[in-house]
């Protein structure tokens, strides 16, 4: 069957633009500095506001089937999956049945393997075919890959096992020089072992105490995506410092769309693709350093309306305590009556979490903006009547307990 390789990579691209690149979580001031007072005094005082970081869901908190494989694999068409035929378990299996070098020599395996660079410095041994697809110089490629050192029972590093492939930027060459080499003489979706010397890996020294000195590893890499220049050249994958030279104009545009395909994804009830468009939208807007208050307002007021439409997404995934950090980010950017949605959905998370009394607060915080929001006085007398059964259960408890201890 002949295969159209370019309308599968646009079939693919969007399971694995969102690990491009990564959002940490930046101090703000709670109060700006004053430049004046700067200039005039020898020090100043400033308070760091609290971060908030609890969004991120590549922790053991995952939602069940967002780990990465289960989610690209998600997102492929069935034409991409039958006209590839790529194994998402392929470099999984490899690790597992790997016991016969693992735990001994690489001599034996090396016989099997041609070498790739200056003579036997790097060795290769193919697993996969890959499409033909070579891989550029100036790209960024996204691989699972795993590393064993010699005579090891298992891996010093591993993609598979953090499950989220890594991203490298072919420019700049700033990986193990062994494993750049080897990507480069891969191509799309191919999957190899390669043994690398020492010299070309951690040399002498090594990297205690996971890897010894002088020691040779083993790579079993396979190249999941590849993002040649023209694609690094939008901002969604770009770092950080290189978005920062953008004009804001631009910046909001692509947070803009970011959210516009959030949306589309939550209208389908896709709520996991809907998660990661806004929590890439508002990664956009967050690492981007405005300089005028028109940009500030500009950022603020999408900020808010993403924040509330990714707290709507935890809510549709009953995940309560995510949607309560994100109606709080929400809540840093939003002004006056535009507070009033992400009060109602931060108020129906504490309700799921039976924290009535704080919902209570909520909705009255929701009710002094807006007095005669139906949906907020419905949900406060929601919370109201729990929050007396809860009171109420808990009369009876304590009476109990002082019936025994009297006794």
């Amino acid at each position: 069957m002949n295969t159209n390789y370019n309308d599968l990579e646009a079939d693919m691209e969007e399971a694995y633009e969102h690990l491009a690149f990564s959002h940490k979580a930046k101090p703000r001031l709670k109060n700006g500095l004053n430049l004046k007072d700067l200039v005039e005094q020898k020090s100043t005082t400033f308070e760091v506001e609290e971060i908030i970081s609890d969004l991120n869901l590549d922790d053991e908190d995952e939602i069940p089937g967002l780990d990465m494989e289960s989610y690209v694999s998600a997102y492929f068409s069935k034409k991409a999956k039958d006209s590839i035929g790529r194994n998402l378990t392929t470099i999984e299996e490899l690790v597992l049945t790997a016991t016969d070098f693992l735990t001994g020599s690489f001599s034996d395996l090396a016989e099997s393997m041609t070498p790739i660079y200056e003579k036997d410095l790097v060795m290769k041994q193919g697993v996969k075919q890959g499409t033909g697809r070579k891989i550029p110089d100036e790209c960024k490629v996204f691989v699972h890959y795993v590393a064993v050192c010699e005579g090891a029972d298992e891996p010093f590093d591993s993609t598979v096992l953090r499950k989220a492939p890594a991203v490298i930027d072919m420019r700049k060459a700033d990986i193990v020089p062994g494993l750049f080499v080897a990507i480069q003489s891969m191509e799309l979706h191919e999957v190899s072992k390669f043994i690398v010397k020492s010299s070309l890996c951690y040399g002498k020294t090594g990297c205690p105490p996971r890897v010894p000195p002088c020691s040779d590893v083993l790579y079993i890499v396979e190249i999941l995506q590849i993002m040649d220049k023209s694609q690094l050249e939008s901002p969604l994958f770009m770092t950080a410092d290189e978005r920062a030279a953008l004009p804001f104009k631009q910046i909001l545009e692509v947070a803009d769309q970011l959210r516009t395909d959030g949306n589309g994804h939550f209208s389908e009830r896709s709520y996991l693709f809907a998660v990661k468009k806004y929590r890439k939208a508002a990664t956009v807007l967050e690492d981007y350093h405005v300089v005028s208050e028109q940009d500030e307002d500009d950022r603020c007021d999408l900020l808010h309306t993403i924040y509330a439409n990714l707290a709507q997404c935890f809510l549709q995934l009953n995940r309560p305590a995510q949607a309560c950090t994100a109606c709080k980010l929400g809540l840093k950017s939003a002004k006056g009556k535009h507070a009033v949605k992400l009060l109602y959905r931060f108020a129906k998370a504490k309700i799921m979490l039976s924290d009535f009394e704080v919902a209570i607060n909520l909705c009255s915080d929701g009710l002094r903006l807006e007095p005669n929001n139906r949906e907020l006085l419905d949900l406060r007398s929601k919370a109201t009547l729990e929050f007396n059964k809860q009171s109420e259960k808990n009369k009876e408890m304590y009476q109990k307990m002082f019936k025994k201890e009297s006794k």
